[in-house]
């Protein structure tokens, strides 16, 4: 029998920040994980200052929409009671704007999204998904949804237009958090929506159980919610109404570039998939620290904000790691059987090529029998079984993506963008060493 596998333990350095204090004034009266209550608090904030709001970096400027996804198995993980301490407080400290633009479950299609978005009018949002799981298998059938989630964290236009819809959005900003188990958050590893930038888009949170609280008889936790709600809004307010570009000045970039960069961009490079999954963590400390400096009313980051911001993306990187089956012993055969049919195609058209189930078998294993892959399949929507012609005996089986029109420009269109991207960054790394020169 193999060892018990040890969950990711958190650096209390972790909750060095504002959020964090507010997370331990409500942790006696939750079992929920502290930093579920943190991230949560967080990701409302960040969706309540809406996109004007940002911080500076020598490429720009950036929005600071955070999104994360709490991991943690059904029952054990307090998923839900993280959501019964916190959304009481948001609510609380920003009763107007919550009212209205706290949304609970978005729409797994591209269209069901945009008209979401549209409905607020442009108004920045909070999505608290507490049905992720169901969220990423109804978007498995819609390549939309992946497309319109990537532009929203990058702060680019939205914009839907079909013979019924005509949906625009210019500055699509939310806050995110999802609820999620393991094995589904496990299972995207690898899909076109993972190595294309979706899911990664996410901090991964690892939750469980961290007490046990009375049911009856237990400690009241209103006063508190009203005093951590007052906190909050306070903090709400100042960076909403200054409107501060948040800067990083020469010395704390400095000891960025020193410490901070070469520690994250460490933590992955061990294994190609955790990369893919965790390859926003270098922006995310950014973004990161800036909404810590401004939940201390200030402009600037500082280095105890980099430090904090820091701890928080070794516990992803770590819950990821855990999480994760190619780290863990090995891809899911969903996974396998998505990824191989994601590639196999043509190259002039990028139209999918169905494979066969001897195809197939070459992929998952041969050891693997038919009631592994009819279960697995069942985890893919997207994946259609037909029969072939026969030629004399019995008809062999197929496998194939089910892809509109849409879905294929959608993936042209991916396709030339990618290819204009690597165009720029070789004409600036071109430009670059000819200012050296």
């Amino acid at each position: 029998m193999g060892q018990k596998r040890v969950p990711p333990q958190i650096d209390e350095a972790a909750f060095a920040n504002p959020f964090g204090l507010l997370a331990e004034e409500l942790d006696p009266y939750t079992e929920g994980a502290k930093v579920g209550v943190m991230v949560t608090l967080m990701s409302a904030f960040s969706g309540y200052l809406g996109p004007e709001v940002r911080v500076e970096t020598g490429r720009g400027t950036s929005p600071l929409a955070t999104w994360f996804v709490l991991v943690g198995k059904s029952g054990i993980g307090r998923k839900g009671a993280t959501a019964r301490i916190s959304m009481p407080v948001i609510k609380q400290a920003f009763k107007g704007w919550a009212g209205e633009h706290v949304v609970h479950g978005i729409p797994a299609t591209g269209l069901g999204m945009m008209a979401e978005l549209a409905e607020h009018n442009g108004n920045p949002l909070f999505v608290l998904e507490e049905e992720m799981d169901t969220f990423i298998n109804n978007a498995k059938r819609d390549v939309k949804v992946g497309v319109y989630l990537r532009k929203s964290w990058d702060g680019e236009a939205l914009a839907h237009k079909t013979a019924k819809a005509d949906f625009k959005v210019d500055n699509p900003h939310f806050g995110f958090v999802g609820h999620v188990q393991p094995k589904n958050w496990g299972a995207i590893t690898g899909s076109k929506d993972a190595t294309g930038g979706t899911y990664n888009r996410f901090l991964a949170i690892f939750v469980e159980k961290s007490k046990t609280v009375p049911v009856f008889g237990g400690p009241d936790s209103s006063a508190v919610i009203e005093m951590v709600a007052k906190e909050l809004l306070s903090m709400g307010l100042w960076a909403r109404e200054t409107r501060p570009t948040v800067k990083v000045p020469a010395d704390v970039a400095a000891v960025f570039e020193a410490v901070h960069r070469p520690v994250v961009e460490s933590l992955t490079e061990d294994n190609e998939a955790l990369s893919e999954m965790a390859e926003r963590s270098l922006a995310y400390l950014i973004r990161i620290s800036a909404l810590y400096a401004l939940a201390d009313k200030r402009d600037e980051i500082n280095v105890e904000d980099l430090d904090s911001a820091l701890a928080l993306i070794k516990y992803s990187v770590d819950s990821v790691r855990f999480v994760l089956p190619e780290v863990t012993g090995g891809d899911s055969i969903s996974q396998k059987i998505l990824h191989a049919l994601e590639m196999n195609r043509d190259p002039e058209t990028l139209e999918s090529i169905p494979m066969s189930m001897t195809e197939v078998w070459d992929v998952v294993g041969r050891n693997i029998k038919v009631k592994e892959i009819n279960e697995a399949l069942l985890q893919l929507p997207q994946v259609e079984r037909f029969r072939g012609e026969s030629s004399g005996g019995r008809p062999p089986m197929y496998l194939r993506l089910i892809e509109d029109d849409l879905d294929m420009e959608i993936r042209r269109a991916e396709q030339i963008a990618s290819e204009d991207d690597l165009d720029r960054e070789i004409a600036r790394a071109e430009e670059e060493m000819a200012a050296r020169v």
